[in-house]
């Protein structure tokens, strides 16, 4: 269980955590890279909270596809524009995240976004949301060197908001995102269960869905 009562800053990862953005990446994905799609299956599940650019390069070098860097960010624009295009149109919330999300603003928590998507694409999906008046602050891929698993994208967060570890809650729904908190000295929620065996000895991760969240409250 976890004592809310002792956090006063809740970190939030976006795709996939705040927003069920993961089938619009997905597709995404494999529209941009379906030239290469029949002789190398994507499988997105392989690379779950990786930036885009990430993505891309370690499918291409998984399979030995050579590419130039122009090509490279080719296909990293393609894939961003049709990813924006559906954030339009097709975006929904994580079910139990956007009550969660103002139940702890209620409680005078301080909220952020930290995140391997792009600024673009998350400012437009808390639009759409309707929750980009909440947050203290948003760092994204656009302002790292390196994304999750690296710890950069919260270690900016800690420093600039001068962020106590011990009172600096992550959640999180992918194990790249959860690596990156702990990383990073956090304690990190991831509300998918899935990878739990890769943590299980971790007293610094816990698994739980929104609504068990919400019970502890």
């Amino acid at each position: 269980m976890i004592n809310f009562s002792n956090y006063k800053s809740i970190i939030f990862d976006f795709d996939g955590t705040l927003a069920d953005s993961l089938p619009i990446h997905k597709k995404a994905f494999e529209t941009t890279l379906e030239k290469w799609n029949d002789n190398y299956p994507f499988d997105y599940s392989e690379y779950l909270g990786l930036g885009t650019e990430d993505v891309i390069k370690q499918y291409f070098d998984k399979n030995k596809i050579t590419y130039s860097y122009d090509m490279l960010q080719q296909y990293v624009m393609t894939k961003k524009n049709l990813a924006y295009t559906s954030y339009l149109k097709d975006l929904k919330a994580v079910d139990g995240a956007i009550s969660f999300l103002h139940q702890m603003v209620d409680l005078d928590k301080k909220v952020y976004i930290g995140s391997s998507g792009s600024n673009r694409n998350i400012l437009l999906g808390l639009q759409s949301l309707n929750i980009d008046s909440l947050f203290y602050d948003i760092i994204s891929a656009d302002d790292v060197k390196k994304t999750k698993p690296d710890p950069e994208v919260y270690q900016i967060l800690i420093d600039r908001h001068s962020l106590p570890l011990d009172e600096t809650l992550v959640v999180e729904d992918s194990s790249s995102g959860v690596e990156a908190a702990l990383l990073a000295g956090l304690t990190v929620n991831s509300i998918d269960s899935s990878f739990k065996p890769l943590f299980h000895s971790d007293e610094k991760v816990f698994f739980y869905t929104f609504e068990e969240l919400k019970s502890m409250l």
